[in-house]
């Protein structure tokens, strides 16, 4: 499961609350996962949920916390099937299974290191060294 806080309009994740997070991910992953397109309603009927792969056991969640842990959102994808242009995917509160415009089961790596990286060490700061290169002895 993926597990992202919201506070104000930052999002975090609990797991990688110590590394810098990759702004890039969190863009794609609101733009593509969160507010995809969806190209077709695949069934209503929740004994189909496996052969998509949208259950608990088989797909994997993103759930959304806001600052106070209360859950804002939370969706199961699914990877079933021969078809590696789509995904499934389904309100955890909903019957309704819905195909994904575009592969984006991908985007839910839990690894904290897909997220964010190490922050920076810092350095020690170095003195300023020149070289002198005079010489003050004359070979005459």
């Amino acid at each position: 499961t993926l597990e992202l806080i919201r506070t104000d309009t930052t999002w975090m994740m609990p797991k990688a609350d110590t590394l810098v997070l990759k702004e890039r991910q969190f863009d794609q992953l609101f733009e593509r996962l969160i507010g995809g397109k969806y190209d077709m309603m695949v069934s209503k009927n929740q004994k189909k949920w496996s052969k998509f792969g949208v259950t608990d056991s088989l797909g994997k969640s993103i759930q959304l916390f806001d600052k106070d842990d209360k859950l804002l959102d939370h969706y199961i994808f699914g990877n079933k099937g021969q078809d590696y242009s789509h995904n499934y995917v389904r309100s955890y509160t909903e019957q309704e299974v819905y195909r994904t415009a575009e592969n984006v089961f991908y985007m839910l790596n839990t690894s904290p290191t897909y997220w964010g990286k190490s922050p920076p060490k810092e350095q020690p700061d170095k003195e300023e060294t020149t070289n002198d290169t005079t010489s003050s002895i004359s070979p005459f």
